[in-house]
Formats: structure tokens, C-alpha cells, sequence
């Protein structure tokens, strides 16, 4: 099975318009992205490594085969993207950056019309050009009020001096004044706690899973300590 590099043709009816996806694998063209994931998902070109041409047996062990050898095994089918991913739900969620509609997500400080195709893209934005709160959605304040990293929440926030440029900035602060993180382990006898513990939850969840297992630990309703 040949591995296609380029856009996408014609129309499978005949005529000479291109759809916008192309599978890179199959070369088959398809008009919507809803289409181009389902047949990923329901022929062998969704486990199929774009590199080297192994076909894996799940979605979970091509994942495995492209950390192990760094390949890229997926690529985005539409025109000319052709970015590639190691799992078929983070080209999924890349899709939606092709939407007609994308750029539902305007930024309400910038003075010209800019706006995002994901929720995620906007608060990246706040964050590193308004340096409003971060991607985890933690303010780059401190909130000890008395501490001397302490601001005011409210409207105009985001015209106030920051304290801390960078989330790491706000992250070393944290554990270095007040021997604090968010997301503490809540196994008792457990060292990842203070200035030890996790400041998401998604690495916690991970450790959880490796050195408590067989704690029983809902892990949805684990709230932030700080």
C-alpha cells in the first residue's frame, strides 16, 4: 500500500474538484473531517505507521511504536496541513482548527479582531501575550493576601503589575515562600506533599497510578488544595 505525500486529487464521483482530505495512507479523498477520523478508525490506515509502513494492532500500540521509535505515524489528511501526531485523538482535536468555523474563540483585550479555534489557544494567548492566568488556569498571582506577589482579582486585572512573568516563575514561588503546591498526593504517608506535590493533575493522576496501586482514589473529583 503506497503512502500518498501529496493534496488531495478528485472527487470519488468522477469530477475534477479536489475534497479537502486525502488519506495519506490509501490516497482516498473524502469532503469532511468526520469522514476522514472514521476511516482511520475503521480500516487498517489508522494503524499504520506513515514512516516505516508497520501496521500495528491497536491505537494504543502505534502510539507505543512512535515513542519507541520517535516515528510519525499519523498526518493531518486535509490540503496541504500535513502536520503528524502519535495518536489518532490529538489529530482529531488538531482537526478542528479546519472547521469553517474555527475561530469561535475571540479575545476580548486585543484591539484588532483576533480570534482562536480552540478554548485551549485562547488562554494560551492570555497567558503569554495579556499574561493572564496560564493554560491550567492558574492566575500568576500569588493568593497569600499577605504576601507581597499578591494582586486584587476583577475587571481590569489584567492591567495591574504582574509578579511573575512565567508559570514557572509563579510555580517556584509557591514552593519556595509558602512550601505549597496544588495538587498535593492525598495518599496518607505519601512524600508528594508541600513544595513536593504536583501543581496539575494530570501528573498526579500518574503517579498515583504507579505508586498506589489499587488506591481507591476517585480521581475526577480530586479538587485543587491552593
Amino acid at each position: 500500500m503506497g503512502i500518498n505525500n501529496g493534496t488531495p486529487q478528485a472527487k470519488s464521483d468522477g469530477s475534477t474538484e479536489p475534497l479537502a482530505y486525502l488519506c495519506p495512507v490509501c490516497n482516498r479523498p473524502m469532503g469532511s473531517s468526520t469522514e476522514f477520523v472514521k476511516h482511520l478508525k475503521d480500516t487498517s490506515c489508522g494503524s499504520t505507521c506513515l514512516e516505516c509502513g508497520e501496521l500495528s494492532r491497536s491505537g494504543v500500540d502505534l502510539y507505543r511504536h512512535a515513542q519507541e521509535y520517535s516515528h510519525s505515524v499519523l498526518r493531518c489528511g486535509y490540503k496541504k496541513c500535513g502536520k503528524t501526531y502519535a495518536r489518532i485523538d490529538i489529530l482529531e482535536r488538531h482537526l478542528l482548527n479546519h472547521r469553517a468555523n474555527a475561530a469561535q474563540y475571540p479575545c476580548t483585550y486585543c484591539c484588532s479582531e483576533r480570534a482562536f479555534t480552540r478554548k485551549d489557544k485562547l488562554k494560551q494567548h492570555l497567558n503569554n501575550f495579556h499574561r493572564i492566568g496560564d493554560a491550567q488556569g492558574i492566575d500568576l498571582v500569588c493568593h497569600h493576601h499577605d504576601c507581597d506577589s499578591y494582586r486584587p482579582n476583577g475587571p481590569h486585572y489584567y492591567e495591574l503589575d504582574h509578579p511573575f512573568k512565567r508559570g514557572a516563575d509563579y510555580t517556584s514561588h509557591i514552593k519556595e515562600v509558602h512550601d505549597e503546591s496544588p495538587y498535593p498526593c492525598p495518599v496518607a504517608g505519601c512524600n508528594r506533599v508541600g513544595a513536593k506535590g504536583y501543581f496539575s493533575k494530570s501528573p498526579l493522576v500518574r503517579h498515583i497510578k504507579k505508586e498506589h496501586v489499587g488506591t481507591d482514589i476517585q480521581f475526577g473529583k480530586i479538587p485543587a488544595s491552593v
